[in-house]
């Protein structure tokens, strides 16, 4: 995600502030929004939950509509993916981690983090990230060879359909995860935002 609103999260806010912070955005549908997170986030805190509600609609939503759009062409297969690999580094000037923001995969697609780099300014410095790295860039590498893609010690990756919603989460640790934030989805699809 790129943080535009360091405020937020410099010392963190309460939950009661989120309402404000959020009605200018989604209206009437701020306490439902709100409601749906802290229910299935319930030990998030409230910059978390914002975190989680504002990534989400800048990237994640697109993301998905345009999965679904290509499943119903019934063309080539969609694969659809999360980077779930987390930074320790800092927003800077707050206390809060990065955790895995928009466009932090690019210098993992290109295998860029290896052994010997110094420290990335979104990516830390755990020594995690080399696998990391290595996962993304030869999923990336065998898709683009054979339209399909796959990696040595990652499990098969099935192409996104209507039905399981299939994602693969790429970390140091790869997995198929069916149907991902079914809830949050269906909310934001009830209050017309997908």
């Amino acid at each position: 995600m790129a943080f535009k609103d360091t405020e937020a999260l410099k010392a963190g806010f309460m939950f009661e502030a989120l309402p404000a912070k959020l009605e200018k955005q989604f209206g009437a549908s701020t306490k439902k929004i709100i409601d749906t997170y802290r229910h299935s986030m319930p030990n998030a805190s409230a910059s978390d939950i914002w975190v989680a509600m504002t990534s989400i609609n800048m990237i994640g939503l697109g993301s998905i509509t345009i999965a679904e759009r290509k499943v119903q062409q019934q063309g080539a297969p969609v694969y659809l993916y999360n980077f779930g690999y987390k930074s320790e580094a800092k927003v800077p000037g707050t206390d809060y981690h990065f955790g895995t923001p928009h466009a932090m995969d690019i210098t993992f697609k290109f295998n860029n983090e290896i052994p010997g780099m110094k420290d990335g300014f979104l990516s830390g410095g755990r020594p995690e990230r080399f696998t990391a790295s290595h996962n993304m860039a030869e999923l990336w590498t065998t898709f683009a060879k054979m339209g399909k893609p796959a990696a040595k010690n990652v499990p098969e990756w099935t192409a996104y359909n209507l039905y399981d919603r299939s994602t693969m989460r790429i970390d140091t640790k790869c997995e198929m995860i069916n149907d991902r934030f079914k809830k949050e989805l269906a909310m934001w699809r009830s209050v017309g935002r997908l």
